[in-house]
């Protein structure tokens, strides 16, 4: 908690007044009304729990079975389903990727052989399941040997071929490369981040021409005004 956001929203909180809307923070009631209605929403047979076929609906689907399958594995569970104080910690390492907590959650889910590195056989192994996501909604998947190259020159890791914990934890890019072999939007969106960032870039100056024009019209109208009323 100390290395994430979560104090410092419960800071925001405890400061805002009682008509304050503090949006997006985790201890705002809009903010835990939001989650526990999602946590509803995905309970479908309504016994309180959630099972792995139920949590894979999370976020319309966009994370692969094995990684729902494992969080179940790594994750304290009541006869095989996860309760709503499991399913908050979940949202927590979804939502704060970036956190301390959330590394070593998602540390435990690809270390799938509990040895304390990655190979490319667990690479393969996760992307294989983004690939037939792609696939599945009919986007064409990039190559998997494509995506374990770029994963390890991404990473660099001290010894070739093999990522260590600390490998990871000291990328820069740890947060997109565990999203993009769990979550296929999320790959989508790193394979066409150029493409993205060209369209983003096109919308802002866009907009920004559409504010000098609506300031060009507002002056003219003065103008014109100021020249009647003389």
């Amino acid at each position: 908690i100390m290395q994430s956001t979560v104090l410092a929203e419960l800071m925001e909180l405890q400061n805002a007044s009682e008509d304050e809307e503090c949006f997006g923070n985790w201890f705002a009631a809009t903010t835990a009304a939001k989650i526990y209605s999602h946590y509803v929403q995905l309970d479908q047979d309504r016994n309180g729990m959630l099972n792995q076929q139920e949590m894979y609906n999370y976020n319309d689907g966009s994370f692969t079975r094995l990684f729902i399958q494992r969080v179940f594995e790594v994750s304290q569970t009541y006869a095989g389903e996860m309760d709503y104080k499991k399913y908050i910690e979940f949202v927590l390492a979804i939502e704060n990727p970036s956190s301390k907590p959330a590394f070593d959650f998602f540390w435990k889910i690809l270390d799938v052989q509990n040895d304390g590195f990655l190979t490319p056989f667990i690479i393969k192994m996760f992307y294989r399941e983004v690939q037939a996501k792609l696939s599945e909604n009919g986007i064409e998947p990039v190559k998997l040997e494509d995506v374990v190259v770029e994963v390890f020159d991404m990473i660099n890791p001290s010894i070739a071929l093999t990522v260590y914990r600390k490998d990871l934890e000291r990328c820069k890019n740890r947060d997109t490369i565990i999203s993009m072999l769990v979550d296929y939007k999320a790959f989508w969106r790193y394979d066409n981040r150029e493409s993205l960032a060209s369209q983003q870039a096109a919308q802002q100056a866009q907009q920004q021409q559409q504010q000098v024009s609506q300031q060009f019209n507002y002056h003219n109208i003065s103008s014109e005004i100021d020249d009647a009323l003389a």
